[in-house]
């Protein structure tokens, strides 16, 4: 009996750890070191199965921060939920890096 209530102690710490895990909140960027910039499609009414959008996202990071590549999504990437695809998938991406100055935008 003695040995489950350790198990069943030990358990419940595990679990409660795993929550302040989940919960922690990750700082901010600091105001001023990035900025994002989204330009969305013109539409006169909704979506329909088969639209083509053109989705443009801009990013503006301070020197001497870097965007992660390897971060971006990939063309043929499902968007999934609870692990079901969703029905958006990235056809075609176009990436350009500009210097200007003291920062670097991202298209």
């Amino acid at each position: 009996m003695l040995k489950l209530l350790k198990i069943l102690f030990l358990c419940l710490i595990l679990i409660t750890d795993a929550l302040a895990l989940d919960n922690q909140e990750l700082p901010d960027i600091n105001p001023g070191i990035a900025t994002i910039q989204t330009i969305e499609p013109t539409r006169d009414v909704g979506y329909t199965v088969g639209d083509v959008l053109t989705r443009q996202v801009i990013i503006t990071l301070k020197k001497p921060y870097k965007l992660v590549k390897e971060s971006c999504p990939i063309v043929g990437y499902e968007r999934r939920y609870t692990g079901q695809v969703i029905g958006i998938d990235l056809s075609d991406i176009k990436y350009s890096q500009r210097d200007i100055g003291e920062t670097v935008q991202h298209h």
